[in-house]
């Protein structure tokens, strides 16, 4: 399992230009997964969006093909179809699947997503993360203040990295492409 100082670490690491609004995303993501889509599209939608995007995808050199992020979920990169070892439909199909098992805004999710922001506060005062103090507790207080959104990934993050993934569960993932994404290995499927 990975623990929320291991996850932080892990991405300040890999993306050293993350924002707070990045971490947000990723605290977000690993809390309640994907089931926060407001609408609940259907397979034929959710293709046409990976296609889509497909057309503007610049893979990042950085970004690996499955990136776990905890609590039983990783983002998987449109890589995997790009390269054609995947379909836009099983991709789809096991994105929305994804979803369907997510436990979305709940009480416990919500306390998670919380002491994630709060352990990322406690890392930057302990200098394990530079980043200004005052600016991410005034963002996180902002966001707290409001309704739970998705937010999307800081303009430096999107420069950087060109993310373009979707998030799916361990299980869909390790089905979709024989990747065992929570302990970083490939295995044979049968």
């Amino acid at each position: 399992m990975i623990t929320t100082k291991t996850l932080i670490e892990t991405h300040a690491t890999r993306y050293p230009d993350m924002r707070i609004d990045d971490f947000i995303k990723l605290f977000y993501q690993n809390s309640f997964g994907p089931k926060h889509m407001n609408a609940r599209p259907d397979e034929a939608t959710l293709i046409t969006y990976i296609i889509n995007e497909l057309e503007a995808f610049h893979p990042s050199d950085v970004t690996p093909e499955v990136e776990a992020i905890g609590h039983g979920f990783v983002r998987v990169s449109l890589r995997v179809v790009r390269d054609k070892k995947t379909t836009p439909e099983a991709f789809a199909a096991a994105f929305r699947r994804s979803m369907d098992v997510s436990e979305g805004i709940t009480d416990q999710t919500t306390s998670r997503f919380v002491c994630q922001l709060n352990t990322l506060l406690a890392m930057i005062d302990e200098g394990a993360i530079d980043m200004p103090r005052d600016e991410v507790k005034n963002a996180i207080e902002s966001y707290l203040s409001g309704e739970f959104r998705p937010v999307s990934h800081s303009k430096t993050y999107r420069e950087c990295y060109h993310p373009h993934y979707r998030v799916l569960s361990v299980k869909e993932a390790d089905k979709l492409l024989g990747y065992h994404a929570e302990g970083g290995h490939h295995h044979e499927t049968r």
